[in-house]
């Protein structure tokens, strides 16, 4: 189960798997990501530095945690 998806910039939603997975199945999560709702970033170059975490909860062997990080370009600057 997931327990939480974040995203430092931007928004981030995935596809959800049932609550229960059997033994022996699969999930697959796929994870969506928009940057365009990053208003503006003080990069003078138009960078905004975003991180998606991905949280996952299990009763079997310990969950493993997905953090990708990653650079997008042409954002707005921000007015100061």
């Amino acid at each position: 189960m997931v327990r939480s998806v974040t995203a430092s910039a931007g928004s981030a939603t995935l596809n959800v798997c049932p609550s229960t997975v059997p033994v022996g199945s699969t999930c697959t999560l796929t994870v969506f990501y928009d940057p365009t709702t990053a208003s503006c970033t003080v990069s003078p170059y138009g960078y905004n530095y975003a991180s998606i975490d991905l949280l996952l909860v299990t009763d079997g062997a310990p969950g493993q945690d997905f953090t990708e990080r990653f650079t997008v370009t042409g954002v707005p600057i921000c007015d100061d």
